[in-house]
Formats: structure tokens, C-alpha cells, sequence
């Protein structure tokens, strides 16, 4: 029997310090980019604050149509995403907003984030996955990281990035309770040598996780296999190992999700490299 997709989502918010040139703007209408994530790219505006929106919701609003719009205070945006799409960044100006997700066309969001400050450099990445609950609910998950600096992430011993690395941050959006939990290990090209980069993964959580600050992990410029598995095995038992570019001085982020709505399993995995505007499918088989 299969599941029925609702709007029972939960954000990922990672909350990102970019470094980012200042121009000493402030005030000012929030900038907008052009459907399906063209305003994406590395970077940002001078003056302004950043959010990506990802869509990694399989059916979600319904089966055969994923489509949604991003909704800021309570408005449509014009921003539309379908399952695997990213807005990519979309330049605010400083201030406090509510941002949301809905149908297209609606009078309102279904589901809202609401409180979003955006400081001048700020960089927010928003992404939404499929989750159960009744009634529809929204949780916040944040990440404190830098996005194109080397600047010390605030209440992390992970501090600044070393020239030459980057910075992995994961989280676990599969929708599936076979799934949580899971280990999420790293492995040589082969899947010989398996190291435990998370135990006991659970479904609606991030990590690598420090004290009750999501760090991230360094990892040095080039590749690094990546896997899951339920029973220790290696080579990993569910997924992989697939490999995730690391690139100097960029924040990538891979979340996992189930594609099976129903009572199967189609793990996919999916990275979101500096906020870009085209999210990654790392599992191709």
C-alpha cells in the first residue's frame, strides 16, 4: 500500500554567515530572482541578505506534480521549484521575513518559516523534505557555517577552514522508518575500509553533530566516498559509496531521501554545492 503524499514537510534551514562583501546598504524592497532559480550562482549582492530554497519533497504536493512556489510573507514570490530544483541565492534586503512554500496560484503558503532575519551577508539555505505528522508541521534544523570565507563558525570548535578545505554538512531526509537509523560512512574508492563519519543517524536529523552546534566536517580539497549502511557491512549496505567533490572554501551539503513513497526503497542522495541553483543527484544507478 502505497503512502500518500501531504504537506507534511520540515524545513532544513541551514543558516549560513557568508563572507561576503559589505556595502553598508540597509532598508530597501527585497530582491527577486526569475523562475526556477535563476537568480542561483556563488556570491551574493553588497548590502544584502541570501536565501536558497531546495525542493527535495518527492510527491510533494501530489504525485506526477511537484511543482510549489516560495512565498515571502505570505505572498507569491515568483519563484516556482519542482522535486530537485534549487532557487539558488535570492538577494533581501536587511530585515525580518516569513518564508514559505505553497501551491501555485495560492492565496497563501502551506507551510511558513516564519521570523527569518536577514542581516546584511547573511546566507540562508532553506530545504524542504517530506516528513510524516498530523497535523502538517514544520521543524528547523541550522546550520552555523560560512559559505565562501575562512571566517570561524560562532560557538564551534571546528573554527576557521584551513586554506585548501571544505566543509560537508548532511542531513537525513528520508522519509522511510527502515531507514532510521542509519550509519553514514566514509570509504575508500572501493568500499573496502569503512570509517563511521555518523552512528545512528535518524530521519529528520543533521550532522555531524557537537554539543547542540551542527559543525560540519573539514574535509580536504578532491573526493570523498560516502555511504549508508544498516548493519555495519562495508561495502555500505544501502547506498554507495558515491562520491562528493569537495572544493576549497565552499559549504556543500548532502541530503539523503527515499523516492519509494510507498513501502520500498529508492535511496537517493542529493548535494547542494555553494547554494547553486542546480542541486546534484549523487546516486545515478
Amino acid at each position: 500500500m502505497r503512502k500518500t503524499a501531504t504537506w507534511g514537510l520540515a524545513l532544513l534551514v541551514a543558516l549560513a554567515f557568508a563572507s561576503l562583501g559589505c556595502s553598508g546598504d540597509d532598508g530597501g524592497a527585497a530582491g527577486t530572482g526569475g523562475t526556477g532559480g535563476s537568480a542561483g550562482g556563488t556570491g551574493g549582492s553588497s548590502g544584502m541578505g541570501l536565501v536558497t530554497v531546495v525542493h527535495l519533497a518527492p510527491e510533494v504536493p501530489m504525485p506526477g506534480d511537484t511543482v510549489v512556489s516560495v512565498f515571502v510573507d505570505g505572498a507569491e514570490l515568483g519563484e516556482t521549484l519542482s522535486y530537485g530544483e534549487s532557487t539558488g541565492r535570492i538577494p533581501f534586503a536587511p530585515g525580518q521575513y516569513n518564508i514559505g512554500v505553497g501551491l501555485p496560484g495560492g492565496d497563501e503558503p502551506q507551510l511558513e518559516f516564519g521570523g527569518v532575519t536577514l542581516d546584511e551577508g547573511r546566507d540562508i539555505t532553506i530545504v524542504i523534505y517530506a516528513r510524516d505528522g498530523s497535523p502538517p508541521f514544520v521543524t528547523p534544523f541550522v546550520f552555523l557555517q560560512f559559505t565562501n570565507g575562512t571566517g570561524p563558525i560562532p560557538n564551534s570548535p571546528a573554527g576557521p577552514l584551513q586554506p585548501g578545505f571544505g566543509r560537508v554538512f548532511l542531513g537525513h531526509g528520508a522519509n522511510d522508518r527502515a531507514l532510521s537509523p542509519v550509519d553514514v560512512v566514509t570509504t575508500d574508492e572501493g568500499g573496502t575500509v569503512c570509517t563511521d563519519l555518523i552512528a545512528g543517524f535518524t530521519r529528520g536529523s543533521t550532522g555531524p553533530v557537537e554539543s547542540l552546534t551542527v559543525t560540519g566536517v573539514d574535509l580536504p580539497e578532491g573526493e570523498v566516498y560516502v555511504g549508508l549502511t544498516l548493519d555495519d557491512a562495508c561495502p555500505p549496505s544501502e547506498v554507495g559509496p558515491v562520491a562528493v567533490s569537495v572544493a576549497p572554501d565552499v559549504v556543500t551539503i548532502v541530503v539523503a531521501v527515499d523516492e519509494d513513497t510507498g513501502d520500498g526503497q529508492d535511496v537517493q542522495l542529493w548535494a547542494i554545492v555553494d547554494a547553486s541553483d542546480t542541486p546534484i543527484a549523487l546516486v545515478t544507478e
